[in-house]
């Protein structure tokens, strides 16, 4: 009886599409008996049965065979008129949209295509796939409930994780003065030209054995870099931006040469934050072995882990990149088994960070409207010899395609697995489940779980308590729909935010940006895992 009643809830409030919130089942009396009278079963809070978040070991991901023989079937997803998959790559902020050679236009499409994606220039889009933010240019009557668009956060401008080199390093050196450098040192030292450049000569007089490198505040594909370790070697005059790192000299090397890892982060949201790392990656190496003599840093095929620089100074035969999880097989097998899980953990840490350092922008923490958005970010991590990361970079546009070269393979299987795992990720932040009933009886169980376990109440008619009154209004119940939802569609992606693990990250928050739904999203995600303690991971309290 209690279940009939809860599947015809869940029916009633599908076809309530001008509410869009799913606390509508609160205010439904069936299910308010459910949750007054027959709660009482549960004496003690119990994890929910459905998906755990898993710390799995990174070398136990699928074998390349069966990534490979994996079948992408088109997204099961209800649109707004129920028809195919519709993405748009057109700006709305320009006549004539740039095309993108790796990220956007033919080459996207050929990715998403096998999703069941078609192209479209119209605004009845599903997803919209473009290089830069569109949501100040779209008709005021757009997002629709059911549409969503990436790089809408506010993360790839001058204040952003994913913006110019200068911003990225700006942002992580406001989190290590305020939080300093023993826990925040993921990042090389970073001067910025052509201001710096007197401080740079100066550091190369000093320490001639460490040499930096320069590149372009805004470049791409390795064009313009270079590896100096003397004065003279600068450019007189230079009016360009640059950026110039202190080069790491001793890179963990495989096979004789220096890589870098290529990392896909995702944020779906800001407040509450929530943001996922995949377990899959890549792996980029330089085009010859490895060395430091001052002698060879004029020869970039020696020190560049640039796929696109890889490509240009090596032979289209030869593989320059193999995938992350291969990586983690290897590094097992030579130094012991646990090594990549150690890795992944000090990987795990600097990216939770990364994400945290957006406090220091003008926008914060603040987002767009939730579930209507997200951003893909490439996050460029180089491992030293003691296994320990350190971020290079991160790009707002990370490249899906590659050229026609054997490194392509590993590229193009990578790609596949996350967006494999993203678009259903992405696509399902809709408010609206209509044909998910099992996924909101399922969810309604959890909620009245999570009531339980936390003393929360629902707020009265119209939401006017106060949060700290553990009162649920609709928009808060909105808020954990969603993370229900994505933690479903998860894949091999991981939780950073938020997870068990928030806790030991909750002390960077900046206390007046603690924001009420990241402490509800915290308790969400310890309750799936079954820790129920005040004040345990992400309480933030």
């Amino acid at each position: 009886m209690r279940q009939d009643r809860m599947i015809r809830c869940c029916f009633a409030w599908a076809l309530l599409q001008s509410v869009g919130v799913l606390s509508f089942l609160l205010y439904l009396d069936p299910f308010r008996q459910t949750v007054q009278h027959e709660g009482q079963e549960d004496d003690e809070c119990c994890p929910c049965s459905g998906r755990r978040e898993g710390k799995a070991n990174p070398a136990s991901l699928e074998t390349n065979a069966t990534q490979a023989n994996r079948a992408l079937q088109p997204l099961e997803l209800v649109t707004g008129s129920r028809r195919p998959l519709l993405v748009r790559f057109k700006w709305y902020s320009a006549k004539n949209t740039p095309i993108h050679v790796g990220y956007g236009g033919r080459t996207a499409m050929a990715i998403l295509q096998p999703f069941g994606f078609r192209e479209t220039q119209t605004d009845d889009w599903d997803l919209l796939w473009t290089m830069v933010p569109q949501w100040g240019h779209m008709p005021d009557e757009l997002p629709r409930p059911w549409q969503v668009h990436n790089h809408c956060l506010s993360l790839s401008g001058k204040r952003g994780v994913s913006g110019s080199k200068v911003s990225q390093w700006e942002l992580f050196r406001c989190m290590q003065e305020r939080h300093g450098e023993e826990e925040f040192h993921y990042m090389p030292q970073t001067l910025v030209l052509p201001k710096d450049t007197e401080l740079l000569k100066s550091a190369l007089d000093n320490d001639p054995g460490s040499p930096w490198i320069l590149k372009p505040a805004l470049g791409k594909r390795g064009l313009g870099v270079k590896v100096v370790s003397r004065p003279g070697q600068l450019a007189e005059g230079n009016k360009l931006d640059y950026v110039a790192q202190r080069y790491i000299t001793d890179p963990l090397l495989v096979g004789a040469r220096k890589f870098h890892l290529r990392l896909y982060l995702v944020i779906t949201n800001m407040d509450p934050l929530r943001a996922l790392l995949h377990r899959e990656g890549l792996v980029l190496f330089a085009s010859s072995a490895y060395s430091n003599g001052s002698d060879t840093y004029s020869d970039l095929s020696k020190h560049l882990t640039n796929a696109a620089v890889a490509d240009r100074t090596s032979n289209q035969n030869t593989a320059n990149s193999i995938l992350l999880s291969e990586l983690w097989t290897l590094l097992d097998a030579k130094y012991g088994a646990g090594t990549s899980s150690a890795a992944w953990g000090k990987i795990r840490d600097a990216m939770s960070k990364v994400v945290l350092s957006q406090q220091c922008a003008e926008e914060g923490l603040e987002g767009r409207v939730s579930g209507t958005c997200f951003d893909l970010i490439g996050a460029d991590v180089l491992l030293d010899s003691k296994l320990e990361p350190h971020l290079l970079e991160c790009n707002n546009g990370p490249e899906l395609y590659t050229e026609d070269t054997e490194t392509r393979k590993a590229n193009d299987l990578a790609h596949r697995v996350m967006l494999n795992d993203l678009i259903p990720l992405v696509a399902v932040q809709r408010p609206f489940p209509e044909d998910n009933e099992q996924e909101v009886v399922e969810f309604s169980e959890k909620l009245k779980v999570f009531m339980e376990c936390y003393g929360w109440q629902r707020c009265g008619v119209g939401g006017l308590a106060q949060f700290g009154g553990k009162c649920l209004a609709p928009s808060h119940i909105d808020e954990l729909w969603r993370l229900h939802i994505e933690g479903v569609h998860i894949g091999q992606f991981e939780r950073l935010f938020p997870s068990s693990t928030t806790g030991g990250h909750s002390r960077f928050f900046h206390r007046n940006k603690v924001s009420q739904l990241n402490r509800l999203a915290a308790q969400w995600a310890r309750m799936e895992l079954g820790h129920k303690e005040v004040g345990d991971p992400g309480d933030c309290a």
